[in-house]
């Protein structure tokens, strides 16, 4: 089946094949354009061999521990990039990378990007739950979590 329709889509309900329901594909599928994702997680592989990724906007992170990141029953490790911006427009900014599984946490980087932001304390429980907090001021904070199941 061949299609002529050339109207663009900027949204899930715009362009030259609309439908409500899902979509299936058994085969490759090849975009020539931008591909964009209204939710913000997606998992890429077959059975046990799947990856997940998943974006995370956390606005208002203080000094009292909010959860950033978290994994799931099928998740046995992960890696978290976390990336913070003050909201005062002070353009202060922190980086993160941290390793999580189920018996906790470790913290490869913790760096400043720009400025001199508070320091930084990352939690972890073990539902995989990670949590962070600043010692001084808000901050908004983007994470990207890349999880791995078991290989099995």
């Amino acid at each position: 089946m061949t299609l002529g329709g050339t109207t663009t889509s900027t949204s899930t309900s715009t362009g030259s094949i609309v439908t409500a329901g899902g979509v299936g594909i058994a085969e490759n599928l090849w975009v020539g354009g931008q591909a964009n994702f209204s939710n913000s997680a997606f998992s890429v592989g077959t059975g046990n061999a799947e990856g997940h990724y998943e974006v995370t906007n956390t606005q208002g992170v203080t000094s009292s521990a909010v959860e950033i990141a978290r994994g799931d029953s099928s998740t046995t490790a992960g890696l978290v990039q976390v990336y913070g911006v003050k909201n005062d427009d002070n353009g202060e900014q922190f980086y993160g990378l941290v390793a999580l599984t189920s018996n906790g946490h470790t913290v490869i980087v913790d760096m400043t990007s720009r400025g001199s932001p508070a320091a930084r304390t990352y939690s972890s429980t073990s539902s995989q739950q990670l949590k962070l907090s600043v010692a001084a001021n808000t901050w908004d904070v983007t994470t990207h979590y890349m999880m791995l199941t078991n290989p099995q």
